[in-house]
């Protein structure tokens, strides 16, 4: 008796309808992955808050088959066929627009990880005239390295004056 209609119960009148409805509980239990229990068909709640994930108009369209009043039910399975097709299309085109948006992800995160900077002797960075997230062409200067073995000179500053000195000032 679980998948009879409510009107079945209570002796009303049957039509395609009421066919509807037991196809509508079969697809409410796939798309929750849970038993409907017999004694709570009258209070079904969306199928898409049972289920995360599932589409609300795959919800809304499962909830108007298991609707007990047979005037809000799809008329006929046909019917109702021709909403769950047009729905499998919608899914369709949702699922080419994830798979695009994917790959797109993977180039750019491919493109990321063979990003590589590298400066043209080893040393001691001294200063990145960049931003993060600023974009910049190939070749441009990103940094100046010291190599502290080339030094050209070295200078001796009273701490006193230390904060006279500036980056790149002659002397």
């Amino acid at each position: 008796t679980l998948y009879y209609a409510p009107e079945y119960s209570a002796n009303r009148p049957l039509d395609a309808r009421s066919d509807v409805f037991s196809l509508g509980i079969i697809l409410y239990e796939l798309l929750s992955r849970e038993p409907v229990d017999p004694n709570r068909k009258r209070f079904l709640p969306d199928v898409d808050t049972v289920r995360r994930g599932i589409p609300r108009f795959l919800s809304d369209a499962t909830m108007r088959a298991v609707a007990l009043r047979p005037e809000l039910r799809f008329r006929h399975a046909g019917e109702m066929g021709e909403v769950l097709e047009s729905i499998l299309a919608q899914l369709a085109a949702k699922q080419i627009e994830a798979e695009q948006q994917e790959a797109f992800a993977r180039l750019k995160r491919s493109q990321r990880d063979a990003l590589r900077v590298r400066a043209g002797m080893a040393g001691i960075l001294q200063q990145v005239p960049v931003e993060v997230g600023q974009r910049v062409a190939p070749g441009t200067n990103l940094a100046r390295v010291a190599e502290p073995t080339r030094l050209k000179a070295v200078v001796r500053v009273p701490e006193t004056q230390a904060r006279d000195v500036q980056l790149g000032q002659r002397a």
